[in-house]
């Protein structure tokens, strides 16, 4: 028989998880295992164990993925435990046709994870300066500063429907609408 990963839960709280995140119990053993490669102590994981996935190493916007995805995940906002982490990871589970969304994957919590990732202070506003900041981490010095600013500029004006100079999260959920939020941020974490 193959070893499998014994995640440390209770069964009733592994029910729980299972609930609250549309993890099966296998899904939650394999992420289980992610969540062990990725703790340097086998409880923890830290922002630093986070980004050094590849996958976001080499994103420009990797380290903003990280903040996003700590954000609301844990009270230290430093390091979570396994369940933090598979609450957390659920807003990247697909949502699936015939099968319910929890809150944690729902459109409103993926449009939530990527305005996050956009709102630097965490002041639950995007300002022209945040929008120009992304920019130049995502396009580095290839696009020049003028044209930049006049991007960021116009990003804001096009997303700002109350017209407050700021993008709030209704702002954003607005501009965003004819998106399909379901397929955002969604990635094959299992299967």
């Amino acid at each position: 028989m193959g070893s499998r990963t014994s995640i440390p839960l209770e069964d009733k709280e592994l029910s729980s998880l299972c609930e609250e995140t549309k993890f099966s119990h296998s899904q939650l053993r394999d992420l289980y295992g992610r969540f062990l490669e990725l703790s340097k102590d086998g409880e923890f994981i830290k922002r630093s164990d986070m980004i050094r996935l590849s996958d976001l190493k080499s994103n420009p916007l990797g380290s903003r993925i990280v903040d996003a995805f700590f954000k609301d995940s844990c009270s230290d906002d430093e390091s979570m435990d396994f369940t933090q982490f598979a609450k957390a990871a659920a807003v990247f589970k697909p949502q699936r046709k015939h099968t319910s969304e929890s809150a944690l994957n729902s459109a409103d919590s993926k449009l939530r994870f990527i305005f996050n990732i956009y709102d630097l202070d965490g002041d639950e506003i995007i300002s022209q300066d945040e929008m120009l900041s992304l920019l130049k981490m995502m396009v580095g010095t290839s696009v020049d500063a003028e044209k930049l600013s006049q991007i960021a500029d116009r990003a804001v004006m096009d997303g700002d429907d109350d017209k407050d100079g700021v993008i709030g999260f209704e702002d954003f959920k607005k501009a965003v609408s004819h998106i399909d939020a379901s397929k955002l941020i969604s990635i094959r974490v299992l299967d």
